[in-house]
């Protein structure tokens, strides 16, 4: 049996309805996966040190053959497929417990940087055929996505 991890971020800020846990449930109800396959999906909290610590934890306890997270950037207009997780939390707004981190690293041993394994380009292909305006960006920001694309 193979797992697929699809993860989203609950409320916070001024989104007070995330569209990733809005997504997240939806493909939990809708999504069919092939014989072979279970799908599992959680909500991360939008907390800086808890969000990674909860991705870690779903991966060594669900073992996924795949995982997918979903996020959002208020400023941004495009699917954005994220290339390159950043050793960073630098951020211009607080978590949801009100803890602002600005230029610290994720892991202070750990590589600057990880890079998605994942095959961007056609799954940018797929999204735009389906008539999403996509990019392939190459940093997840500094804020708690790019803490989970770290942490994973």
């Amino acid at each position: 049996m193979k797992t697929l991890l699809l993860t989203g971020f609950g409320p916070f800020g001024e989104i007070s309805e995330n569209p990733s846990s809005l997504l997240v449930n939806e493909l939990r109800k809708s999504l069919e996966l092939p014989d072979g396959f279970r799908l599992i999906t959680e909500i991360l909290p939008v907390i800086y040190d808890q969000a990674g610590r909860r991705i870690r934890q779903l991966i060594r306890t669900q073992k996924p053959d795949i995982l997918i997270s979903f996020g959002v950037a208020a400023s941004r207009n495009k699917i954005n497929l994220e290339r390159v997780a950043l050793n960073l939390q630098d951020a211009e707004s607080s978590d949801n417990a009100d803890i602002l981190k600005q230029g610290q690293m994720i892991e202070p041993q750990g590589p600057k940087a990880y890079f998605a394994n994942l095959p961007l380009h056609e799954m940018k292909s797929v999204c735009e055929d389906a008539g999403g305006l996509t990019v392939i960006s190459n940093h997840a920001g500094g804020y708690i996505c790019n803490e989970v694309f770290y942490a994973a």
